[in-house]
């Protein structure tokens, strides 16, 4: 075995051999911009083509600095030198001078995709659905293990640990996850969900790109669950966010946006108990002050100077109702006794009585000689009888 050496020792080597070459040391590059940052001391970002990223990074103290405005999707030319950065063992671009060309293609195809789509009115709000205010099964699409999956994870159980949270593993990078989403999207449609949180952490526009995707986008779009979406940090938007019910800034901003917290539910129950309470308290206290009023009044005091009055009237009443009843009465019955007689007079039994009769043919009184003929039978009513006989002559 020969020597072995360090990792710093290969390092400064590489950094050495790299330094040494005049070729890299006066170097011009194009590409496209992406994950750019800008801090105090210069910017980072990284140049790309379609197959490689180029890590950059231009100095503040450098010469045209101070002009220098690019970000994500501009094509550049950068003239500089390409060395070792030792602290992290990586090669990068070190910029001296650079030239804008434009808008890299990745950006334009998105901002195409972008004005297809919002002609087509998927980005309207109109379609936006509004979310449960107390979800109880969520779906979660990202990668798992993830720190996505975690914050989100964590945040739900100290916020809302009643809530059920049901993962559907995805790529959410490179050139498999579109596919991979949307799988994850279609089969979390069968859960019987109240919300899908389709989450995701920072990165590059690259790193984000499956989130542009057309398909993706769709499926996102025709979910017949409420969406949410929070990928890539508070700066980052991709095209699902645009049609996703709700968009939030960050996996761990997406519990606060979701669930209620169950401590503030606990002490809004509490307050609303005490509301109550007092409530009640006061209308008691109402009431018995009431009480206490009536209760001094002279009908409770003395309840016979109330009712004894009344006593008085219902009794005079109660005598005068019997006095018309009696005179009433009275009257009604010497009415009786009238009518009685003078039906005693007009009684047919007693005119027989006093002598008289009444003959009949064939039931019928008769009242005329005329009436009567030879060999009719003729009854005779007598107060004692009848006398049954024939006529002999008219």
């Amino acid at each position: 075995m020969g020597k072995v050496y360090s990792v710093s020792e290969i390092t400064m080597v590489l950094k050495e051999c790299l330094d040494g070459v005049p070729f890299f040391n006066e170097l011009s590059v194009r590409g496209e911009v992406s994950n750019f940052k800008r801090y105090a001391f210069g910017c980072y970002f990284d140049i790309k083509d379609e197959n490689c990223p180029l890590p950059c990074v231009y100095f503040a103290k450098d010469p045209g600095y101070h002009s220098f405005q690019a970000k994500n999707g501009d094509q550049l030319v950068l003239t500089g030198r390409l060395s070792v950065y030792p602290k992290q063992g990586r090669y990068q671009f070190y910029v001296k001078d650079a030239k804008s060309e434009g808008t890299g293609s990745l950006i334009e195809r998105r901002e195409a995709l972008k004005k297809k789509l919002a002609g087509e009115g998927l980005f309207d709000e109109s379609r936006k659905r509004k979310l449960p205010p107390f979800p109880r099964r969520v779906g979660i699409v990202t990668a798992c293990p993830s720190a996505a999956l975690s914050d989100i994870v964590r945040n739900t159980y100290n916020r809302y640990p009643l809530a059920e949270l049901i993962v559907y593993p995805a790529l959410v990078q490179g050139d498999s996850a579109p596919n991979s989403l949307i799988n994850a999207i279609s089969l979390a449609q069968k859960g019987k969900l109240d919300i899908l949180i389709i989450a995701r952490g920072g990165g590059s526009l690259e790193d984000l790109a499956a989130f542009d995707d057309e398909k993706v986008v769709r499926a996102v779009s025709s979910s017949s669950v409420v969406t949410v979406t929070a990928i890539g940090h508070e700066i980052d938007f991709t095209l699902v966010d645009f049609v996703s019910d709700k968009r939030v800034s960050t996996p761990t901003a997406a519990a606060a946006s979701i669930f209620p917290d169950l401590s503030q539910i606990q002490e809004w129950v509490y307050d609303e108990e005490r509301s109550l309470f007092d409530a009640a308290n006061r209308h008691i206290i109402k009431a018995k002050e009431k009480l206490g009023l009536l209760s001094s009044r002279s009908y409770f005091l003395r309840p016979e100077a109330v009712y004894g009055p009344q006593k008085d009237r219902i009794e005079n009443l109660t005598r005068r109702l019997e006095n018309a009843a009696s005179m009433a009465l009275e009257r009604n019955i010497n009415k009786v006794d009238m009518l009685s007689k003078r039906l005693t007079v007009i009684d047919p039994g007693m005119v027989l009585k006093r002598g008289y009769s009444i003959s009949l043919v064939d039931g019928k009184p008769i009242t005329s000689v005329a009436q009567a003929h030879r060999g009719q039978v003729m009854e005779t009513r007598l107060s004692d009888g009848i006398i049954h006989s024939e006529i002999l002559e008219e």
